[in-house]
This record gives C-alpha cells, sequence and structure tokens, in this order.
C-alpha cells in the first residue's frame, strides 16, 4: 500500500485523540453591555486572600473596598489580552446595593506595578445576581474567613513613593509632548497663513500682469 496514503489514514485517526488531549475549545463570549471585551471561559471564584492579594495590585480596587466595603462576593474572569490592560479583571458583587464592578490593571511602567481602574460600574441583571446569591458566602462568614490574614500594620506596605513619582513623570512626560503636539500645531497654522498670504500675492500680481 502506499505509504503516503498510510500516513494520511494515520492522521485522520489520530487528529480527534489529540484534539481530546489538548482538551475542548474554551468559549469566547462578549458581554452584550460590554462589547469591547471578550470573555475566555467562565469565571471562577476568588477568596478573600485572593482578594487581599490582588487589592495590592490594583490600586483602584483597594481604594474601593477600603471605601466602600468588603463584597458579598469576588471572582476573576480571564479576557483576551488588549494592551495596555492585564488579561483579567477582577469582579466584585454587592447584594444589599445590587451593584457589580470589574477591575482591571493597566501595564504603562515597569516601576508602576499597581495601577489599576474600575472598568465597569452597574446593576446586577437578574440572571447575575441569581447566580451570585447561590454562590455568595454571607456577609460575617466572608469577614470572619478574610478577619485571620488583614494585615494589622497597614502603613508597612506603602511603598507609594515611587509608584506615585513614576505616574507624576508620566504625566509630566504626557503633558510635555501635549505641549510639543500644540506648538507644531501652532507653528503648522503660521506656516499655512503664510502661504495663504504668499499665494494671494502672488494672484494680484498676476491680475496686474494680464491687465
Amino acid at each position: 500500500m502506499n505509504p503516503k496514503y498510510l500516513a494520511m489514514m494515520a492522521a485522520l485517526v489520530l487528529a480527534p485523540a489529540a484534539a481530546m488531549a489538548i482538551g475542548p475549545e474554551v468559549e469566547r463570549v462578549t458581554p452584550a453591555n460590554r462589547p469591547y471585551i471578550v470573555e475566555v471561559g467562565g469565571p471562577r471564584p476568588l477568596s478573600s486572600r485572593g482578594l487581599d492579594r490582588e487589592m495590592k495590585l490594583d490600586s483602584d480596587l483597594e481604594a474601593y473596598l477600603r471605601h466602600y466595603g468588603w463584597p458579598d462576593y469576588a471572582e476573576v474572569q480571564e479576557i483576551e489580552p488588549n494592551p495596555p490592560w492585564a488579561a483579567y479583571e477582577v469582579r466584585v458583587y454587592y447584594l444589599k446595593r445590587n451593584i457589580e464592578l470589574a477591575f482591571g490593571r493597566a501595564f504603562v511602567s515597569p516601576s508602576v506595578t499597581n495601577l489599576g481602574v474600575v472598568k465597569y460600574q452597574g446593576l446586577m441583571d437578574q440572571a447575575t445576581r441569581d447566580r451570585i446569591v447561590a454562590l455568595a458566602t454571607s456577609p460575617q462568614t466572608f469577614a470572619q474567613e478574610r478577619a485571620p490574614v488583614e494585615i494589622k500594620p497597614v502603613a508597612a506596605p506603602v511603598p507609594a513613593a515611587a509608584p506615585d513619582d513614576a505616574i507624576e513623570a508620566l504625566v509630566r512626560r504626557v503633558e510635555t509632548a501635549a505641549d510639543r503636539a500644540s506648538a507644531a500645531a501652532d507653528r503648522a497654522a503660521e506656516a499655512s497663513q503664510a502661504a495663504t498670504t504668499a499665494a494671494d500675492r502672488t494672484t494680484t500680481i498676476l491680475e496686474k500682469v494680464s491687465r
């Protein structure tokens, strides 16, 4: 039998087995209310210890939780990479207020390691609320779970000076670039005006000559 034919048959037989070994294709979904992201697979629950860790990596998440309190439920959702955003979001849910928030980290500089923002905030739809109600731990249990890992000194792990300085430097660079762009635009406008004046003079001269 033709060796090429045998190789082709073997490939056809082994292809399904290879696909099973790799695993089923991961579902990708674009939420109707957030068409600018693509969710990869389903969300994973985030423990209180994990949420504590994410707070140290995301400035807005830390500020929000310190301001408005611990959520009833938290989870991590992987998303397709979209620079400068991290390839996942931390999502928190408050049942009493019926709101959900998604936080994402942004990478703008190697020296800024905890820059994050609120990427989404809104009311939970009924399906999401039903899911969170079924999954959420009661606030008392959640608080008790978090208490042993809460950092008492709070002031100790605050290397905020370097990130703040880096952010300020980044802002200054952006402002400088904006000033340069504005100056370039002014020079371009002046050059355009000068060209227009010269063209007008040329037209006037030509009109005089043609008479």
